[in-house]
């Protein structure tokens, strides 16, 4: 069966799964309270389950950026904070950011 469906047909249907999964884990998680660091996790969870056709990376960094800014840090701490979050959402942090970004949230507390 798999052999007479194309590679695009494939890649559309698990998207297409990602994104009920997606959709459901954030349902519900909707009204669950979560550290920063617990909704970083989150948004990367989400983001490697590629629930959109195109890169996701940046839709679920921009949630985690945005919530970052209304927490209005001095400007320098601000950026610090939305970049390692970006680069652990997208998959992309080192240890030394994860350790970075585990700092930077308890300094929050």
């Amino acid at each position: 069966m798999n052999s007479c469906v194309s590679p695009n047909m494939r890649t559309t249907v698990r998207r297409a799964m990602a994104r009920i999964l997606v959709k459901n884990l954030w349902s519900v998680n909707q009204d669950s309270e979560m550290t920063l660091f617990e909704l970083v996790d989150f948004c990367r969870r989400s983001h490697r389950m590629a629930p959109f056709t195109n890169y996701n990376g940046n839709t679920f960094a921009a949630i985690v950026r945005a919530l970052i800014i209304e927490l209005n840090l001095p400007a320098t701490q601000s950026a610090l904070g939305r970049s390692l979050a970006g680069h652990i959402v997208a998959g992309v942090a080192g240890e030394d950011e994860l350790k970075a970004f585990e700092e930077f949230c308890k300094g929050l507390e």
